[in-house]
């Protein structure tokens, strides 16, 4: 049996998708931000991403 391919679009329009950097740096990237610091974490140990 041939297994299929599913491509998903997780983002629709992802072409006119708009980030605000101070969210990321001040926000998912900050390890000392109430809130932010879980995804601080999981940036960096999942995607070596960080703000230096």
């Amino acid at each position: 049996m041939k297994e299929k391919t599913i491509i998903v679009n997780l983002l629709p329009y992802v072409d006119n998708a708009k980030v605000d950097i101070r969210k990321l740096r001040d926000y998912c990237l900050n390890p000392d931000h109430d809130h932010g610091k879980h995804k601080a974490r999981l940036f960096s140990s999942i995607l070596g991403m960080n703000t230096e």
